[in-house]
């Protein structure tokens, strides 16, 4: 998982056309963010997907893995804190649906916490479970044509 500060992460992902997308509606959301809601989901063109995680997202038995799409946490304030492992490392609950794109995987991974104005964002091959959640977390869906992320 890859963690930084939004200002530390801009130069990283923005040359690709879905993340440029992704950074540049996180700078309205944090200088409005009345412009989000609890349990709306809006979309950003066709790459990517966002919504303000609420309680029904914390505290999962399960670690979840998406192929399509990068997961992305981003703290507008509070501390979000989340359960993030390779997905290689754990054990399959329930084997990946097409339909909605997760699978499902038990096991323990590395404890991290991402702060306000920091964002986290996951490999494909990486699954997480939101354990706490203090504040307001903004996930991100963001498709994985024509973005990677890269190991800084």
């Amino acid at each position: 998982m890859l963690i930084r500060s939004t200002s530390e992460i801009e130069p990283i992902l923005a040359q690709q056309r879905p993340w440029r997308r992704v950074l540049e509606t996180l700078r309205r959301l944090a200088e409005s963010p009345e412009r989000i809601s609890d349990g709306a989901a809006r979309s950003v063109g066709d790459a990517a997907t966002y919504r303000l995680l609420t309680a029904a997202d914390v505290d999962s038995a399960d670690l979840v893995r998406h192929r399509r799409y990068h997961d992305a946490f981003a703290v507008l304030d509070g501390v979000a804190t989340l359960e993030v492992a390779p997905a290689d490392w754990l054990t399959v609950v329930r084997s990946y649906r097409d339909t909605d794109d997760t699978e499902l995987l038990s096991g323990a991974g590395t404890v991290v916490q991402i702060g306000a104005g920091q964002m986290g964002v996951l490999a494909i091959d990486e699954a997480v479970r939101v354990v706490e959640l203090e504040g307001r977390c903004v996930l991100w869906r963001v498709t994985v044509e024509g973005s990677h992320i890269p190991s800084t």
